[in-house]
């Protein structure tokens, strides 16, 4: 067992050069109480006939209390080949849930965000919002798996890096998120999420998000996560593609 999780991880490591820059993914089923959370770190580099850097950082911390849980979550991808940056995004996400808010399995939240990425010509995009979520779970003795829903409204502000152009938008934001973790001999969790966040004045600008993966456990706090990631636009900036998808895997501490 220990041999296959060690050449497990050596193969991951020899994956996990891509460069990639997924949001993070918070997919406890329970959430225990007090802190906790999870930390991923990536450095890859060359150099010779190709000098490249890239960097990478995740954060999600937790704190749970009672009914109410807090959560920040942070992602951070700066990469370089021949001098030349061809990647510098950021991504803050506060979000403040009231477990139970509304009636058993349906929560209240409130949000706030900050982002910016250089190479979808995003000098910044800021918003806040809240709304309601709903749950559903089941366990057995080597499965668990949980369902939420929700819906919502938030108020965005973005502005252009290549000419200064603020877009001020209300959206809705509509989103489902699908965990399932086998606590068998093997253990593993897959989890699938999606945003919609369309205007509520122009219903053809919508955005949509769409995060899928597996995470593996090789021990008590690090895991393996292999993803991909979909992001559309269908508003862009000038000059920027409306769709990208990336894939990447890393390693992450959780406590």
């Amino acid at each position: 067992m220990n041999l296959l999780k060690s050449t497990f991880i050596l193969a991951i490591f020899m994956f996990s050069t891509l460069a990639y820059s997924i949001v993070p993914v918070d997919s406890p089923v329970e959430f225990p109480e007090g802190w906790s959370g999870e930390i991923g770190l990536s450095i890859n580099g060359n150099s010779g006939n190709k000098d490249k850097s890239e960097y990478g950082i995740s954060n999600i911390f937790r704190y749970s209390r009672n009914n109410n849980l807090f959560l920040f979550i942070s992602g951070y991808n700066y990469a370089k080949s021949n001098n030349v940056v061809n990647e510098d995004d950021l991504y803050l996400h506060s979000r403040w849930i009231n477990i139970d808010f509304f009636k058993e399995n349906i929560d209240s939240e409130l949000f706030v965000q900050h982002e910016y990425d250089e190479f979808a010509d995003i000098s910044s995009r800021n918003l806040f919002g809240g709304g309601a979520r709903f749950r559903l779970k089941n366990s057995t003795e080597n499965k668990n798996y949980k369902i939420t829903l929700g819906t919502g409204v938030f108020y965005e502000k973005e502005r252009s890096i290549s000419n200064n152009l603020d877009v001020n938008t209300f959206r809705a934001n509509l989103y489902s998120q699908y965990v399932y973790q086998n606590k068998g001999e093997y253990p593993y969790k897959a989890f699938g999420t999606i945003y919609v966040q369309p205007s509520i004045s122009e219903p053809d600008d919508y955005r949509v998000l769409a995060i899928g993966g597996f995470e593996f456990s090789v021990s008590e706090n690090i895991k393996v996560v292999i993803e991909t990631e979909l992001k559309h636009n269908s508003t862009p900036f000038e000059n920027i593609e409306k769709t990208d998808f990336e894939y990447g895997v890393r390693l992450a501490y959780q406590f």
